[in-house]
């Protein structure tokens, strides 16, 4: 058990590649070792910027959402019968409201 501690200490601490030549016997496995840091370099900074993305975007949709229904709110109380006839009283329009309530057209059928 001993030996195997030694020899998974001896390769976890990098004491193989102070031997001379292990180092050109070892050269895949270190380009190896060092693609897999690149790789996880890159992947962590990409999907930062994915987060960052993220949050921008909900900050952009809570905007738009508060003012939607602002506006929504604004068109509700301005479509009113009462603010449509007092827009209609202050542009001097002679419109009146109807005498009789509408009456449904019915077409017949061939």
């Amino acid at each position: 058990m001993a030996a195997k501690r030694r020899s998974l200490s001896f390769y976890i601490g990098g004491e193989f590649l102070s031997d001379k030549g292990n180092l050109i016997k070892y050269w895949k496995f270190i380009f190896y070792i060092f693609f897999l840091v690149v790789l996880y370099i890159s992947f962590h900074y990409s999907m930062r910027n994915i987060q960052t993305q993220i949050s921008d975007n909900e900050k952009t949709i809570r905007t738009l959402k508060s003012e939607y229904l602002g506006k929504y709110s604004n068109l509700l109380y301005s479509s009113q019968r009462v603010e449509i006839e007092k827009k209609l009283n202050e542009t001097g329009s002679k419109l009146v409201p109807p005498d009789e309530p509408p009456a449904i057209v019915k077409l017949k059928r061939r």
